[in-house]
């Protein structure tokens, strides 16, 4: 079985192909694709504690199963997704216990499905567990065409909120747009900020969802009404500095 490793921390560089031996369980998937997400990232480069090389990234993917015991509720050939609980999925096949799998539907297509389950579940979990969001509430999101900020977006506006969100491009902005979401270019020294509080007539907005970090993070504060919410929830371009707060 031919399968990505990781043996020394690293870029992407350090993606190795080998030849590894069939994996071991009961409960079998065919990878037909698998998720790419900044978790895989961290992973390969170190910054988690506890990852130990060598490493065999992906959490998240898609396929068919290939073997299934006997009353397991799973067939040979049945479309699923998984995410969270595995380990591996850039590989040819993978070993997943049958409480991680869901079913695909046909009319989703496994390329959507690998990219769905992860960002989704985070999405949610931010929306319900974390955000503190009442109704009609203005709310940014930043990086709002990628995965997680995509979800987002869509929820919020389902949800009756007048949603912001930052983007790099013209492309990215005409989808949001498309989804009555209002965008806002961070892009190219844009002041994104300034821009947000013309269109609140100053207000701010109630709640802002950053996964950018260290470029986005005084602009999110800034951004804020009185007793607003800053959910961060990733640093693609750094760790925000410490900051001293006082009673």
């Amino acid at each position: 079985m031919k399968a990505i490793v990781v043996h020394r921390f690293g870029g992407p560089e350090q993606l190795e192909l080998n030849e590894l031996p069939p994996p071991e369980g009961a409960l079998l998937v065919d990878i037909a694709y698998a998720g790419v997400n900044f978790v895989d990232l961290y992973q390969c480069e170190g910054r988690y504690p506890g990852v130990m090389l060598p490493l065999q990234p992906g959490l998240e993917g898609s396929g068919r199963i290939a073997a299934a015991p006997a009353g397991s509720g799973w067939q040979r050939g049945d479309r699923v997704a998984f995410t969270t609980g595995v380990q591996g999925s850039y590989a040819e096949q993978l070993a997943v216990p049958a409480e991680h799998l869901v079913r695909v539907p046909d009319a989703i297509s496994l390329r959507d499905a690998a990219a769905a389950l992860e960002h989704g579940l985070t999405a949610l979990m931010l929306l319900h567990d974390v955000a503190r969001l009442a109704p009609g509430d203005a709310v940014l999101v930043h990086a709002a065409a990628g995965g997680v900020g995509g979800w987002l977006v869509q929820w919020l506006k389902a949800r009756g909120h007048r949603a912001f969100g930052t983007v790099s491009s013209d492309q990215k902005a005409a989808w949001l747009r498309g989804i009555g979401v209002e965008p806002l270019r961070y892009d190219a020294g844009a002041d994104w900020c300034a821009e947000l509080l013309l269109r609140t007539e100053g207000r701010g907005v109630k709640g802002v969802f950053d996964s950018v970090g260290a470029a986005t993070f005084e602009g999110s504060l800034a951004a804020l009404a009185p007793r607003g919410h800053l959910v961060l929830f990733g640093a693609a371009s750094g760790q925000p500095a410490p900051r001293r707060c006082w009673r």
